[in-house]
């Protein structure tokens, strides 16, 4: 690979104290050692002129070599195995490395580690992809050629998180012998982002989010690059926006021709309804959207990624190490059992997310009861001021309290050890869904 006369990635090193030894890498993408922001660092000497991402690197993993307090000795020799075990887990896929070291402050030091693949690596993965959905008589979907940009990401860091009997590298940053590696991430093309924001405002397509969706058609759409999960978002978007006008229409109405200050139970009947023919339509838009796009039935674990964590404490990691990798007998594995297990787990965290509900709520109902007091009762000193104190209570409090209760969720849903990551998000969804509502409408419920 040949980029303004470089061809082999720069390494830059440190002081021997915190640098772990070079390695030799497989070819990849040159890194330019001037400025150290992640962006900066891809802005060449061309001005601006051409992509701000020249060297066609995917994926960036942030990897901690600070030592902390503890042993140095250690935390150098932690350091070092970590390190060259995640370039040689890299390297074996036959993706390209580059690194150089981040900008962090004292005791922060860290090494960017940037990833990318060749096109015929990427077409080794649609393939591979193809089958499976094939194995599983997914319904199948044409991939574009070449694979659009979010086609990439996703396809390699499937590749890079999914567990090795999932042929992957199985890396879950902060966890395990992974627990340097703070996060895989993918750089951001400016020039994309403000052509597509410019497109969005000025360009005509300001009914995006609104009254349509993102194009996926047309080569010139917003919709080009962007993957499932963000059309998946603006045709919610566009599906809510579309089915609160004929509603405005009624409320309106209502509003003009119901007596003043009443509510009419005719009203709260109609809202009733529309809620629930509203949820039911868009299910079945969802799965419509899901058999266009190719990706329904892929959440499932005969087919969808799984975490490395759950495969780890299955002992499959160890039989694929040994054996090699074996999907049908993962999924064999993952099938046979734990089920009711999981279910026990998430039947006894329901209590415990009981008891930080009625928690929460017996705190905002002594703050309303004291906003009650302060507002009605009380006309001693400093009246001007004391309102205030149930809104700086509440300001104070409540984040604080929500902020351990997600924190208590987390480790609930680490704890109940779902299959695959969709099955976690939805239980951590489920989990934050019955704080937030508790936090937004009991408020309204004490007033009325």
């Amino acid at each position: 690979m040949s980029a303004g006369g470089l061809d082999t990635p720069q390494r830059v090193t440190r002081s021997k104290s915190s640098q772990p030894p070079a390695s030799p890498t497989a070819p990849g993408p040159p890194v330019p050692a001037r400025d150290t922001s992640k962006q900066a660092m891809f802005n060449s000497a061309s001005g601006g002129s051409h992509s701000c991402n020249p060297f066609d690197v995917d994926l960036v993993i942030p990897y901690d070599i600070s030592s902390g307090k503890g042993d140095r000795l250690k935390a150098q020799e932690e350091i070092r195995e970590g390190y060259e075990g995640l370039l040689r887990a890299l390297e074996g896929e036959g993706l390209r490395v580059a690194t150089r070291p981040g900008r962090a402050g004292k005791g922060k030091e860290e090494i960017w580690v940037f990833v990318s693949a060749s096109d015929e690596k990427i077409r080794e993965l649609v393939e591979r992809e193809s089958l499976l959905d094939q194995s599983h008589n997914l319904p199948p979907h044409p991939h574009s050629r070449p694979p659009t940009r979010a086609a990439r990401i996703r396809l390699l860091y499937s590749l890079l998180t999914a567990p090795g009997i999932q042929n992957g590298l199985g890396i879950t940053p902060g966890e395990g012998k992974w627990k340097r590696v703070k996060s895989i991430a993918a750089l951001h093309d400016e020039d994309a982002d403000k052509a597509w924001v410019e497109k969005w405002t000025t360009g005509g397509d300001w009914q995006i989010g609104l009254t349509k969706g993102l194009s996926d058609g047309a080569d010139t759409g917003l919709g080009e690059h962007q993957p499932p999960p963000v059309h998946l978002y603006f045709e919610f978007l566009t599906t809510y926006t579309r089915s609160l006008l004929p509603l405005s229409v009624i409320s309106a109405a209502f509003y003009l021709f119901s007596p003043t200050d009443s509510y009419p139970p005719l009203f709260a009947l109609v809202l009733c309804l529309y809620s629930t023919i509203f949820v039911a339509y868009w299910r079945i838009r969802e799965r419509k959207l899901a058999v266009r796009w190719g990706t329904r039935g892929c959440e499932s674990v005969a087919v969808g990624r799984l975490r490395p964590e759950y495969v780890a404490n299955l002992g499959l990691d160890k039989r694929a190490a040994a054996t090699g990798p074996g999907g049908e007998e993962a999924v064999d594995a993952v099938q046979a059992g734990h089920e009711l297990q999981r279910d026990v787990k998430v039947a006894l965290s329901v209590p415990v997310i009981v008891a930080c509900g009625v928690g929460l709520g017996v705190v905002l109902m002594g703050i309303f009861l004291l906003e009650a007091f302060v507002a009605q009762v009380y006309q001693g000193a400093g009246k001007e001021v004391v309102p205030l104190v149930p809104t700086a209570l509440f300001a104070l409090l409540v984040p604080q309290l929500v902020g351990l209760y997600h924190t208590l969720s987390k480790w609930l849903v680490k704890w109940e050890d779902h299959p695959t990551p969709v099955g976690s998000e939805k239980s951590l969804t489920a989990k934050t869904f019955a704080m937030n509502g508790i936090v937004a409408y009991l408020g309204l419920f004490l007033s009325a």
